[in-house]
């Protein structure tokens, strides 16, 4: 039998928004996920990098006058970067203020990864207390939160039994899992692609995986202090190395 003209007309039209919604559904999944914010230059006028093996620094001398700092990564779990050497050298003989940082592995003894952090940066000053990089990303997804905050615990102890104070890098999402319940006064450096980047005190704030700078191939990681360069100077004030 036919099938009624107006029974055709709906199904057509069901069939067309149907497609519609699955093509704009696929729209958005393919669409890649934010990667960069927009900082005010005027309301954080101080910038800078982090960097680690997988960056290619080519001048620091043109680097220096646009950054007013930089972290280099000198070690992850138990083993070392192989830049952070080079990398501390070319940035102090720049006279760029810098700072190391730590990856946090969740699947390694806390104590021993701090007694590789502290062997890394062995003889070498630093403008900036030491990071720990706390995030999930490239991390064992086989850890209890229990077991990684133990670890971390161990480390954040044998780090500070050496004299140095800590700095936490995360995310938001490793931020109220593993800051926010046993650190909440320690300063933050917060990797967010919002602004504002957290509904938390932060003292440094990484806003782009896609950065361009003269100096440097291809991308790097920007990131801005929350305060102004007199604040900047006089809360990290410069290390002599001489």
């Amino acid at each position: 039998m036919f099938e009624p003209l107006k029974h055709k007309v709906m199904r057509r039209w069901i069939t067309s928004l149907a497609i519609l919604l699955l093509g704009t559904v696929a729209l958005h999944l393919a669409r890649p996920a934010a990667t960069a914010a927009t900082p005010s230059k005027k309301q954080y006028p101080v910038r800078g990098i982090d960097v680690s093996h997988y960056n290619k620094i080519k001048n620091f001398d043109a680097l220096s006058k646009q950054i007013d700092f930089i972290f280099l990564r000198s070690s992850l779990g138990l083993k070392r970067d192989t830049t952070f050497n080079t990398l501390y050298k070319k940035a102090v003989k720049a006279d760029i203020p810098v700072g190391a940082y730590h990856y946090f592995r969740f699947d390694v003894d806390g104590e021993a990864q701090a007694n590789n952090f502290l062997r890394s940066i062995k003889g070498k000053k630093f403008e900036f207390p030491l990071v720990i990089d706390v995030e999930q990303h490239g991390n064992s997804t086989k850890v209890s939160t229990k077991t990684i905050n133990a670890r971390l615990k161990a480390m954040v102890n044998t780090v500070e039994k050496s004299g140095y104070k800590i700095i936490f890098y995360t995310n938001k999402h490793g931020y109220k899992t593993y800051i926010q319940p046993h650190y909440p006064d320690y300063p933050l450096w917060i990797c967010s692609f919002t602004d504002p980047p957290i509904n938390a005190k932060w003292v440094f704030w990484q806003y782009s995986h896609t950065g361009s700078l003269n100096g440097c191939k291809g991308k790097i990681d920007l990131d801005t202090f929350n305060g102004s360069k007199k604040q900047f100077k006089k809360m990290f004030p410069k290390q002599k190395r001489k």
